[in-house]
């Protein structure tokens, strides 16, 4: 017999590599030269996985975990004149754990009402190739809680969906 339990594991990788050509930079007239040497690197892994469970014939849970792991490296020097005036070398790991949790219910064929509440994550940034010195920019995170309806009226000749929403945004 077939499960009524969809469930689906899942991975993603992401490697990127970035440089930035020599920036020269003429300020004060010409009178100074500013060079930016810089690099980086964003190294991305995530497993994930989530399941569907029915409670009856009308009502479905589901519940969801996500791992993130970033690595990310900025490093670079930046000369005045041929001075060095800045370096950087950094690399730091991001990770985080985030979830998902929702409930439906099917009142009828035309009628589904449902609620959910659900954690993103965003890793954080270093600073930016074409400025070494600028601050690292923390991770983001965000719990987005939504309820809804979705409605097929008028034997489907009228489909209403409505939600509402709030974003808690860190």
């Amino acid at each position: 017999p077939q499960s009524k339990i969809n469930w689906i594991v899942g991975g993603f990788y992401f490697y990127t590599r970035s440089g930035l050509q020599p920036l020269l930079v003429n300020v004060n007239n010409g009178a100074t030269r500013l060079r930016i040497d810089s690099s980086g690197r964003t190294e991305s892994l995530t497993a994930l996985g989530q399941v569907t469970v029915p409670l009856g014939d009308a009502t479905n849970v589901t519940g969801g975990l996500r791992y993130t792991h970033d690595d990310r490296t900025l490093g670079g020097v930046q000369t005045a004149n041929g001075v060095v005036v800045a370096q950087r070398n950094d690399v730091k790991p991001f990770k985080k754990l985030t979830f998902r949790a929702s409930v439906d219910h099917r009142f009828s064929d035309q009628v589904l009402a449902y609620a959910s509440f659900n954690r993103g994550f965003k890793s954080g940034l270093l600073g930016r190739l074409d400025n070494i010195t600028a601050p690292a920019v923390n991770p983001e995170v965000l719990d987005a809680y939504e309820a809804g309806l979705k409605t097929d009226l008028f034997d489907r000749r009228l489909r209403l969906n409505v939600s509402a929403f709030y974003y808690d945004y860190k």
